[in-house]
């Protein structure tokens, strides 16, 4: 069996309207070799929306706290409450509009998968302070975290950050990528995949 690191290296991902951008943007782990890739650019109108230094761009999720399987009522449940926390977090600013708030914070839907291994994880990408995304990790005890850093070349670097689990720190390159030709990479089928 794969190691976490390596499961969640090699996942997908998929943020639902982000940055305003009204459609389902996919990204795929790519290969660099020697600083060079030939992945898609990132959209200029997030390289526009990115977040200055003070906020970061993370993925996270509430559901199967400490990966410990829970019914789907729990899960539905975990998440809806995590939604309600990122609204207030981000000045009551509704997912998916893709608005900034006068704080730079801001979230949307979104999910994780890997299409070998067959498991998505929903969940939802929040603009906001380190800290304060790392609480609500800790909070819905999950074991890790992503982060999102543009990268030079503009490509997307995805740091797995361990919150709760130890050892699972992971860094890739993402570049924007279509839609992958899989039943777990359907938006409309998010909060269905709970188990």
């Amino acid at each position: 069996m794969a190691s976490l690191q390596q499961i969640w290296a090699d996942a997908f991902d998929a943020w639902i309207g982000p940055f305003g951008v009204g459609c389902c943007i996919y990204m795929a782990p790519v290969e660099v070799t020697k600083g060079q890739t030939d992945a898609a650019p990132v959209p200029r109108t997030w390289m526009e929306r990115w977040p200055n230094d003070e906020l970061g761009v993370f993925s996270l999720t509430a559901t199967d706290p400490m990966g410990e399987k829970q019914s789907p009522e729990a899960n539905a449940a975990g998440l809806a409450e995590l939604e309600r926390e990122l609204q207030e977090l981000c000045g009551g600013a509704a997912s998916q509009s893709g608005q900034i708030n006068g704080s730079g914070r801001n979230f949307w839907k979104s999910f994780g998968f890997n299409i070998k291994e067959g498991w998505r994880e929903d969940g939802f990408t929040v603009v906001a302070e380190a800290a304060e995304v790392i609480r609500l990790a800790r909070k819905y005890r999950q074991g890790a975290i992503y982060s999102f850093e543009l990268s030079e070349g503009a490509s997307i670097r995805r740091r797995t950050v361990p919150v709760c689990l130890p050892d699972t720190e992971a860094d890739v390159v993402s570049a924007p990528c279509k839609t992958p030709d899989s039943v777990l990479a359907d938006p409309n089928a998010w909060g269905s995949f709970l188990r």
